[in-house]
């Protein structure tokens, strides 16, 4: 691979997804839900409509953080603009959380925080989030993971138990995960994961 970290493809995947798979958004809809939208969205083309590649290089490693960050930015950011909504997601050149600031007579801010599994997932939804928050003067966050490998099941299980515990003494962070798996067996894997998380906490997933 030429770009093996996506310092410079992730422009162009973006603009290829977003031009086959437009995204009308309800602008009667609160923020929260509008980004979370916007989550799904990215979500499907993951999953369905083959962006789970991108993520991974030939040689079987797989692509930063920075690239899945600056990849959701772009795409988050375009269907902000074509759905003429008054919501700017901001970003420290893709590092860090993006923040969704929205002023329509009011001022509302979203922090989505997205982490690759392979990364530490636990302290960064304990610890991280809710520094992010607290500069960000908000309560309202989404913590997106992409899983890349069914081995991380056991990291992923923790966040969700971890939320399940400690739920009324943090933030309501909606915790959301995506697959972009390689495998169909890691895919398979994923599905129970899903199936087991949903099962034991009661929680709808995403």
């Amino acid at each position: 691979d030429k770009d093996p970290n996506g310092d410079f493809i992730w422009k162009e995947i973006a603009e290829d997804s977003i031009n086959k798979y437009p995204l009308q958004l309800d602008k009667s809809k609160t923020p929260l839900e509008i980004v979370n939208n916007i989550c799904t969205k990215f979500q499907d083309m993951v999953e369905n409509n083959g962006l789970w590649k991108f993520f991974h290089n030939s040689d079987g490693t797989h692509k930063n953080e920075t690239f899945s960050q600056l990849l959701f930015f772009a795409i988050a950011h375009s269907y902000c603009e074509t759905n003429n909504l008054d919501i700017s997601p901001e970003s420290d050149a893709g590092r860090g959380p993006v923040d969704f600031k929205i002023s329509q007579g009011f001022n509302d801010k979203i922090n989505v925080e997205i982490k690759l599994s392979s990364n530490r997932l636990l302290h960064g939804f304990q610890t991280q989030l809710p520094i992010y928050d607290k500069a960000e003067k908000t309560n309202k966050s989404i913590f997106l993971i992409i899983q890349l490998y069914d081995s991380h099941d056991m990291k992923i299980k923790k966040v969700f138990e971890y939320k399940n515990e400690y739920e009324s003494s943090i933030n309501s962070a909606i915790l959301r995960c995506l697959n972009a798996c390689t495998s169909t067996n890691d895919k398979e894997g994923f599905l129970s994961l899903i199936y087991y998380l949903k099962e034991k906490y009661e929680i709808e997933m995403y």
